[in-house]
């Protein structure tokens, strides 16, 4: 109640004067708890007693937004925590936005403001009632122990019990576990300390810290504390007192100054503080990331935590069009080539290289309520960012250029998705967007090509990416071979090209058959290691050889290859050589493998089943037939 003894007269007298005066009008009477002898006066029914709960969150956000506070999403967010589930609350501070006061609302001063007035409104000493939740506020979300409380404050414990059972009408106590009491609020805890403690009169918070039941979350109050009211001295060696990584990240994220701190002191913490450092001095975090990432395999798409994940996940959150994106990919780079530079390593050099030479922006928030929605926001660079991204481009092919084992298949597929475009934008945008990108992907490709000279995969691979040929020399014999052998079917009209590449198959088949089989084999090891260092990794276990379009050819093809390398009688080269057209036979792979192994090279004898296995069309009925632990699993290979 606002001041029961004031309030209550009011009432008493509004209350005479609509009987004395015979005039009817209601009387509304708001507080933050029922008082007895108020109803008793204006004499309330059940019917008339109207109680409020706590609205959620998404509803607060509502009504947030029904005032016309749109976003960001993350000042809607700060409102509605602030507002701990009181519309009153909320509708204040979103005025308060409105008015220009966002900076009050972000550092908490209104929220400081409106406790001290409900304070001020209850019937107790509003001065200690502000330290003795400061107190309490230290103690984090767990809450403290009145009566250790009560020993740090030098107030008895029964008074301070007393003091909390009227301040709980106010809304900003809750019980915890085992007794304890919070202050919620969470940032209402920060703007408490803040004040109390790190104020003008600076008071020590580290008694109080001691006698926190659970000082994890005792530092998180204080570290929320410290980023509104400004950072005190003995905050960081509290900080050090625990292992927690939470704890360092929301360090971290007070400042530049902290981050090089937790970098230098406790590099075990890179990946907890990766995003503060990256947002603070990127300069600095992105040497360390690009060394943590040497030697992790980890797929990207299914590890955030990967350092090079972090890093493209920066580089693309930057908005198109205000020179962030650019510079990001520039600071990456540049971290990149001097990583090279000192290591050597450049595999790891390249793919940090590659994470920043993407035309994608994409970032996304959680609704500021509760947090069960997440939007997603995809877009690409402007035509003029995509241009100006050819120099980058140009700046890293120069300093990759002479090394060697460079990770092709990373290169090419950096190519490849340069001109990849979500299926929506402005049209006239996105043409000119378009463009742009086909003349990156053009110009990297040619470049590929180049750097790549004498490889056929890389030849084949980067010539398929271009959009235009214009001053590209012409195929040359090992390309030709390779595309034949391992070029994708699908890039191209297989239907109408089936005769002829079958044709050209039977052709290279009976060509290699007339010779030795030391050529052939030779041949196909090269363009195979070739293909292994281009294909996707997801093709290197098997390799990715084209299909052979007709059953025909692909039978004839393989009764010259048997032909060939009969004279040899090798085992091992029969392996291989099943391995070959494992993959290169499709459906009719299963029977020409049985074929290989019944032939005569292998001297083994035909496996029980195997005339029974032949005659299954089904690949799944095939695979069940086949016994999961068969006597001779050296076997299994013509099968698998």
């Amino acid at each position: 109640m606002d001041g029961l003894d004031d309030q209550g007269s009011a009432i008493g007298t509004l209350v005479s004067l609509r009987e004395d005066s015979g005039v009817d009008f209601r009387i509304v009477a708001t507080g933050w708890s029922e008082d007895p002898r108020v109803v008793e006066l204006l004499g309330l029914g059940p019917e008339q007693r109207i109680r409020l709960d706590r609205l959620e969150l998404d509803e607060l956000v509502e009504v947030v937004r029904r005032l016309g506070l749109l976003g960001p999403p993350g000042l809607i967010h700060d409102i509605v925590r602030q507002a701990g589930g009181s519309p009153g609350l909320a509708v204040t501070l979103t005025m308060a936005c409105h008015g220009g006061n966002v900076r009050e609302v972000v550092t908490g001063a209104i929220l400081q403001r409106h406790v001290r007035t409900v304070l001020r409104d209850l019937p107790i000493d509003d001065a200690k009632a502000e330290i003795a939740l400061a107190a309490i506020a230290v103690g984090g979300d767990s809450g403290m122990r009145l009566d250790d409380v009560a020993a740090a404050i030098d107030m008895p414990s029964l008074e301070l019990r007393r003091l909390l059972k009227d301040i709980e009408a106010g809304g900003v106590i809750r019980p915890r576990a085992r007794g304890n009491v919070s202050v919620q609020p969470e940032q209402l805890r920060a703007v408490l300390v803040a004040a109390n403690f790190w104020g003008a009169y600076p008071v020590p918070v580290r008694p109080f810290f001691d006698i926190a039941p659970d000082q994890r979350a005792s530092l998180t109050t204080l570290i929320h504390a410290a980023a509104k009211g400004g950072e005190p001295s003995e905050l960081r060696p509290l900080v050090t007192t625990t292992e927690d990584a939470q704890v360092f990240e929301a360090y971290a994220w007070l400042g530049p100054d902290n981050c090089r701190w937790v970098l230098h002191a406790h590099p075990e913490f890179l990946i907890t503080v990766a995003h503060a450092a990256l947002h603070y001095i990127p300069a600095e975090a992105l040497p360390l990331l690009v060394a943590a990432a040497q030697g992790d395999e980890r797929q990207l798409h299914s590890t955030p935590e990967h350092p090079m994940r972090i890093i493209s996940d920066w580089c693309r959150r930057a908005q198109p069009g205000e020179g962030d994106a650019l510079r990001r990919r520039e600071t990456t780079v540049t971290a990149a080539l001097q990583y090279l530079r000192e290591t050597g390593d450049v595999g790891t050099a390249v793919h940090a290289i590659v994470q920043v030479l993407t035309i994608e922006f994409e970032a996304g928030h959680q609704d500021p309520g509760q947090g069960r929605t997440y939007t997603l926001e995809r877009g690409v660079l402007t035509a003029d960012e995509i241009d100006a991204m050819a120099s980058l481009w140009t700046r890293c092919l120069e300093s990759i250029r002479g090394w060697e084992d460079l990770p092709w298949r990373i290169l090419l597929d950096t190519a490849r998705n340069a001109a990849s475009m979500p299926p929506f934008g402005d049209e006239h945008r996105r043409a000119e967007t378009l463009a742009a990108a086909r003349r990156l992907r053009d110009a990297m490709a040619r470049d590929l090509f180049d750097l790549g000279s004498g490889h056929p995969g890389v030849a084949y691979e980067a010539r398929e990416l271009a959009y235009e040929h214009d001053g590209w020399p012409p195929e040359s014999p090992q390309e030709q071979l390779y595309g034949l052998l391992f070029g994708d079917p699908f890039r191209e009209n297989f239907r109408e090209r089936e005769a002829e590449v079958a044709k050209k198959l039977g052709a290279l088949a009976e060509e290699w058959s007339r010779g030795g089989p030391e050529g052939p084999l030779d041949e196909l090891s090269r363009l195979t290691a070739a293909s292994e260092d281009v294909r996707h990794r997801g093709m290197d276990r098997r390799l990715s050889l084209r299909i052979y379009p007709c059953r025909a050819v692909a039978s004839r093809a393989a009764c010259a290859f048997l032909k060939a390398i009969r004279p040899l009688a090798s085992c091992s080269r029969a392996r291989w050589f099943s391995a070959f057209f494992d993959q290169r036979t499709s459906r009719a792979r299963l029977r020409f493998s049985q074929e290989w192994q019944a032939s005569t090279t292998q001297r083994r004898a035909r496996q029980p089943g195997v005339r029974s296995l032949s005659s299954i069309s089904s690949p799944r009925l095939r695979m069940c037939a086949v016994s999961p632990c068969p006597a001779s699993s050296s076997r299994l290979w013509a099968l698998s």
